[in-house]
C-alpha cells in the first residue's frame, strides 16, 4: 500500500493542469466571442474528474501512513473532496449547456471551483514541505547564518537551529512530522521520534541523528533523503562538534573555547555577506550600448534585480559564435554571473577566454563541443558554484580540475565520458561538491536540431538560391529534390542550390553519435509565364483585398497570418480568375496557392477546375480535394494541375469552395473561406 500512496504526488498534478487549462479555454473562446465545442468541454471536465479520483484514492492511502498534522491533512484532504464533488457538478451543467457562449453561472462555477483547487494545492505543497514554501520563505539553499561575531554566538539557537530549520524542518514540522519526528525546537529534538530520544547522554559523541546524517545517500535512513539539498561538510562538522560538547542548549562559542580549526568552520558558516550583495555595492552597471550590442549579436542578457549591476548571460543555441564575440563579452567581465552556451559551437579555442569572467557562479556548457583542456580556462574561477556540462566530451579526467574549485557545489555531467561509476566514486568521496545525476529526458534529446534554410522566396521566374546550414560544422546535410525522405545516402550539400523548376525541397542533417534531424521542407514553384491581364471570377471579401486580381500573379507569398494583407479572402462563395495572354502559350502546369486555417474558417479549396475560353468553354482538367479534419494546424499548401502542354490563350480557373463547415467545426454549418495568393503558369 505503501507504493500506491507514494503515487499520490504524481497523480495529483493531473486534476490541476487539465481543469487549469479548461478554465482557459473557456476564456479564451469567451475573449474570442466563438463557442467551445461542447464535446470538447465534457471531455476535459471528465478527465479531471477521473484523474481527480484517483489522486484522492491515493491521497487517503497516504495519509493513513501517518507523518501529517491532523487538522492540517484534514483540510487538505476536504478541500480536494470538495473539489472532486464539485467537478462532477460542473461536469453536470456542462452537459446541459447548449452550443453557443456558455452561462454566466457556469463561468462563475468554473472560478469558484478553480479557487477551491489553488487552496488545496497550496495546503498539499504546506503539507510537503513546510510552512512558507510556496510563498518563497523558505529556501533550501546554503545556509550563512547571521550573527554578531562568532564568540557571542549561542550555539543552538544562531548556529544548529538554523541549520536544521533549513535542512531538515522541510520534512520535521507540525504539518509533517516524518517520523514523528520534530525539529523545530530544542524540546522537540530532545523528546525524539518513534524510535525513541534521539539526542544521547554525556559520553556519546554522536546520536541517532548524526548517524542518519552519515549514512550512504542511496540509504532509505539517510538524511535529508538524497532528494533534498544535502549537508555541507561544514554544516555537518558543526553538529559533530556540538555533539562532542554534550548538545548543550545555552552555551556560546566563547564559553566552549573552540581551538583555532573550529573557529575558522565557524567562522565560515556565520558569513553574513553573499559575493551578490557585496558585488552590488563594489560595481557599476555595464553601459546600455554595450548591452545593446550584445543583443544585436543574439545574446540574451538580464540583470539580477532591476538596481543591481550584476548579469545573467546567454548565448543558448547560437551555433556561429567566434573569439570577438567572446572578445566583446569579456569588455565587463566583472559583471557577469552566469554564462549560458548550451547548444551552441563552443570549442576548447573560444573557451579560453572564459578565465576572464572571474566572478562567474554558474557556468552552462551542455551539448557543446569543449573537452578536458577546456577546463583550464575556469579552474581559477574561484566564485564558480555550479557547471553544467551534459552531452560534451568531459573524461573522468576532468573529476581533478573540479576537486580543485574552492566554491564548486553542483555538477551536471550526464552523457558524458564520466560514467556512472566514476560519479558515485566521487560522490562518496567529495561531500561538499555533488555530481547530480539527472536524466536525460530533463534536457533536450542529443538529436540534432533541424537545418536552417535560407532564400529569398519560395517564388520565382527563373531561378532561385537555397543555402542550408546545420547545427554543428561537422555535420553532412543531405537533401533530395523529389519528395522522397533523405538519408545519410542522398545527395550531400556542399555549396548554395540553384533551383530552376518547382520542386520540392527535403533536408537533414548527420552526425555520428547524435541521432539525425527533423526534416527541414520547403516548396519552391517556378511562374516562367505571366498573364498580359488577369480579372477575379469574384470579388474579394472587402477584409481581404490585398492589390485585387494582381495579388495573384506578383509573387509575393502570403504568411501563416491570413491577415497579413497579401491574401484574397472569399466568404461562401465560389471564385477563381480570368487570365489572358497576347500569344497562344505552350502551359504545362498551373499552380494555385492557397491556406488553410480551419479555427478561422479557412479551408482548403474543394475543387480546382481549369478550362480553355475561346469560341466555346473546353475543361481542360479539373481535381478535387479532401476536406481537411479536426486539428487546427495553420497550413499553406501548393495545388498543381497538369496542362499536359495545352496551347491557350485564355484560360479560366475555377476555385471552389467548401461552402460551409464541417461538422466537426466548433461552429458546423457557418460559412467557410477559401484564401489563394498566387496562380503560376510554366
Amino acid at each position: 500500500m505503501n507504493l500506491i500512496g507514494n503515487l499520490h504526488p504524481v497523480f495529483v498534478h493531473l486534476p490541476i493542469g487539465i481543469f487549469v487549462f479548461g478554465f482557459l479555454l473557456e476564456l479564451y473562446h469567451l475573449w474570442r466571442k466563438s463557442p467551445l465545442a461542447n464535446e470538447i468541454r465534457r471531455f476535459t471536465l471528465v478527465v479531471a474528474l477521473l484523474s481527480s479520483i484517483v489522486s484522492i484514492a491515493t491521497g487517503l492511502v497516504l495519509a493513513d501512513q501517518g507523518s501529517y498534522e491532523a487538522d492540517a491533512l484534514e483540510l487538505h484532504r476536504n478541500l480536494g473532496i470538495l473539489f472532486g464533488i464539485g467537478t462532477l457538478l460542473l461536469l453536470w451543467l456542462a452537459s446541459r449547456l447548449k452550443s453557443g457562449a456558455p452561462k454566466n453561472y457556469f463561468i462563475f462555477s468554473y472560478g469558484i471551483l478553480l479557487i477551491v483547487l489553488i487552496a488545496a494545492g497550496h495546503q498539499g505543497g504546506t503539507l510537503t514541505h513546510g510552512e512558507g514554501f510556496i510563498t518563497g520563505d523558505f529556501s533550501e539553499t546554503e545556509i550563512e547564518l547571521k550573527t554578531v561575531s562568532v564568540e557571542e554566538a549561542q550555539v543552538y539557537t544562531d548556529l544548529i537551529q538554523p541549520v536544521l530549520n533549513q535542512k531538515c524542518v522541510s520534512c520535521h514540522n507540525p504539518n509533517k512530522t516524518k517520523g514523528k519526528f520534530q525539529l523545530t525546537s530544542y524540546e522537540m529534538l530532545v523528546k525524539g521520534g518513534k524510535n525513541g530520544k534521539q539526542l544521547g547522554n554525556e559520553k556519546e559523541r554522536l546520536n541517532l541523528l548524526l548517524e542518519r546524517i552519515h549514512l550512504d545517500p542511496v540509504d532509505d535512513l539517510h538524511m535529508p533523503p538524497n532528494n533534498k539539498n544535502q549537508l555541507l561538510s561544514d554544516e555537518k562538522s558543526l553538529l559533530e562538534w556540538w555533539a562532542a560538547n554534550d548538545f548543550c542548549r545555552d552555551c556560546s562559542v566563547a564559553s566552549l573555547a573552540p581551538d583555532t580549526q573550529w573557529l575558522e568552520v565557524l567562522r565560515a558558516l556565520t558569513n553574513t555577506s553573499s559575493p551578490i550583495d557585496k558585488w552590488k555595492s563594489e560595481y557599476t552597471s555595464a553601459p546600455d550600448s554595450w548591452v545593446k550590442e550584445l543583443q544585436e549579436r543574439g545574446f540574451s542578457v538580464h540583470a539580477v534585480d532591476s538596481d543591481h549591476p550584476m548579469l545573467r548571460i546567454s548565448a543558448r543555441g547560437i551555433i556561429s559564435l567566434q573569439s570577438k564575440d567572446l572578445r566583446m563579452l569579456k569588455k565587463y567581465a566583472e559583471n557577469v554571473i552566469e554564462l549560458d552556451f548550451s547548444n551552441t559551437n563552443l570549442d576548447d579555442e573560444l573557451a579560453t577566454h572564459l578565465d576572464a569572467f572571474e566572478n562567474l557562479l554558474k557556468l552552462d556548457v551542455p551539448n557543446t563541443q569543449i573537452t578536458d583542456k577546456a577546463l583550464e580556462s575556469i579552474q581559477e574561477l574561484s566564485y564558480l558554484t555550479s557547471f553544467n556540462g551534459f552531452g560534451t566530451s568531459l573524461t573522468i579526467e576532468s573529476l581533478a580540475i573540479f576537486e580543485s574549485m574552492p566554491e564548486l557545489k553542483n555538477l551536471y555531467l550526464a552523457e558524458t565520458r564520466v560514467n556512472e561509476k566514476n560519479m558515485a566514486a566521487f560522490n562518496a568521496k567529495n561531500s561538499s561538491i555533488i555530481i547530480h545525476y539527472v536524466p536525460s529526458e530533463a534536457f533536450p534529446e542529443s538529436t540534432l536540431t533541424k537545418p536552417i534554410l535560407s532564400y529569398d522566396s519560395t517564388l520565382f521566374k527563373d531561378s532561385t538560391l537555397v543555402s542550408i546550414n546545420a547545427t554543428f560544422k561537422e555535420a553532412s546535410i543531405h537533401y533530395t529534390l523529389d519528395g522522397s525522405a533523405p538519408d545519410s545516402t542522398s545527395a550531400q550539400y556542399n555549396a548554395p542550390l540553384r533551383l530552376e523548376h518547382s520542386t520540392s525541397l527535403r533536408v537533414r542533417s548527420f552526425l555520428n553519435g547524435w541521432k539525425k534531424s527533423p526534416e527541414a521542407t520547403a516548396d519552391f514553384r517556378k511562374s516562367s509565364i505571366t498573364p498580359t491581364s488577369i480579372k477575379l471570377l469574384a470579388p474579394a471579401h472587402r477584409s481581404y483585398q490585398a492589390k485585387g486580381a494582381e495579388t495573384l500573379t506578383d509573387l509575393t507569398q502570403g504568411s501563416l497570418d491570413h491577415k497579413d494583407g497579401k491574401w484574397l479572402g472569399f466568404e461562401a462563395i465560389h471564385t477563381g480568375a480570368e487570365a489572358y495572354f497576347d500569344t497562344p502559350q505552350t502551359i504545362n502546369t498551373l499552380t494555385v496557392s492557397a491556406l488553410s486555417a480551419t479555427g478561422s474558417w479557412i479551408f482548403f479549396p474543394a475543387a480546382i477546375e481549369v478550362y480553355e475560353v475561346s469560341d466555346e468553354e473546353k475543361l481542360l482538367q479539373k481535381a478535387t480535394y479532401e476536406a481537411e479534419g479536426p486539428g487546427g494546424e495553420v497550413k499553406q499548401r501548393f495545388f498543381d494541375l497538369d496542362l499536359e502542354g495545352q496551347s491557350v490563350k485564355h484560360l479560366r480557373v475555377v476555385v471552389k469552395s467548401r461552402m460551409k463547415n464541417p461538422q466537426w467545426h466548433a461552429s458546423p454549418g457557418s460559412p467557410s473561406w477559401v484564401f489563394m495568393d498566387e496562380i503560376l503558369f510554366n
